[in-house]
């Protein structure tokens, strides 16, 4: 019987972080969303009241959505942000990696360890880590506000 403490101790050593996506990327997608469900400029403060977003959180979300080309915002009277492109044009993967950054599923997949020439499991982590990212980049934003007018 293994020893589920030593694994568990492990675990803390080697990990690159938990398989799942972040409280952050949760709240962004709601965000993005939101932007193409209302298709105009919205404050934050509409976004944050819609979707109980905490301000501060969806500030730094759209402070990276900008920086990654996902959204716009405009300044004066009318400010806001709203999509950069069409829904239909941003996926799944491009949305976690503006937040979360690399989304490998394991982090010697980019070469990040010694044994990766050797390593037995290695094939597997890279097989699945490919079609994670191929499941996201088919899954867009449009197909997400589709799904949320279905469930109205």
């Amino acid at each position: 019987m293994p020893n589920t403490q030593n694994n568990r101790n492990e675990k803390h050593l080697h990990s690159a972080g938990p398989i799942g996506l972040t409280p952050d990327v949760q709240r962004g997608l709601r965000a993005l969303i939101r932007l193409a469900i209302e298709d105009d400029f919205l404050k934050i403060r509409e976004v944050v009241n819609k979707e109980n977003i905490p301000p501060m959180n969806l500030e730094n979300i759209f402070s990276l959505f900008e920086k990654n080309g996902l959204i716009k915002s405009k300044k004066g009277a009318t400010e806001g942000y709203e999509l950069a492109s069409d829904p239909k044009n941003i996926n799944l993967k491009i949305i976690i990696e503006a937040i979360q950054g690399n989304m490998n599923l394991v982090r010697c997949i980019d070469g990040d360890c010694e044994k990766i020439d050797t390593c037995r499991s290695a094939p597997v982590w890279k097989s699945l880590d490919k079609i994670i990212k191929e499941k996201f980049e088919e899954i867009t934003l449009a197909n997400l506000v589709e799904s949320y007018e279905d469930k109205k």
